[in-house]
């Protein structure tokens, strides 16, 4: 076989390669996606960026190997090798994955939900704290109107009267 015939196998199998490993980049944004549910935009969002890195990594793969000239053949292997992945591993990959990340998230998860628990009820105590303070804050206000800084009531026409223990004193 010629050199040039082994270049462009070597060209040929590096295509089919990076069809695989484009095909696995996207199964690991399957797998998240199966773990941890999105919203519509978040997934057109994550699929629009996964097609432009796409796109850039496949320029850069021609343009490095075949100085930028795209031939039918080399999309052609690339599209071969994601073909063969999908339908050969893809799905065992996807679902175990899936499978192995849930589980290893419930485990996780346990230790958490006694703290979840304990957060929530040191909440209660620190919201009942502030309510307390606040209604406290509201007494005193309403007694400073009352009697003044100084501790004598006010008359209604601004004459202060004199508490009821200094009257008793005198």
């Amino acid at each position: 076989m010629s050199n040039y015939m082994q270049q462009e196998l070597a060209f040929f199998c590096r295509a089919f390669l990076s069809g695989v490993i484009l095909t696995v980049s996207y199964d690991i944004l399957r797998i998240f996606r199966n773990v941890k549910v999105h919203n519509v935009v978040l997934t057109g969002i994550e699929d629009f960026l996964y097609w432009c890195m796409a796109g850039i990594f496949l320029f850069s793969m021609i343009y490095g190997e075949n100085d930028g000239v795209i031939r039918v053949y080399t999309l052609c292997s690339a599209g071969l090798g994601a073909l063969v992945y999908y339908k050969g591993i893809s799905s065992l990959m996807v679902k175990g994955s899936t499978w192995v990340l849930k589980k290893l998230g419930k485990l996780l998860a346990l230790p958490v939900k006694p703290i979840r628990k304990w957060r929530k009820r040191l909440k209660f105590q620190l919201d009942r704290v502030r309510i307390f303070l606040y209604e406290q804050k509201s007494i005193q206000t309403i007694r400073e109107r009352i009697y003044g800084k100084n501790g004598k009531q006010k008359c209604k026409k601004g004459k202060e009267k004199e508490s009821h223990k200094s009257k008793t004193a005198k």
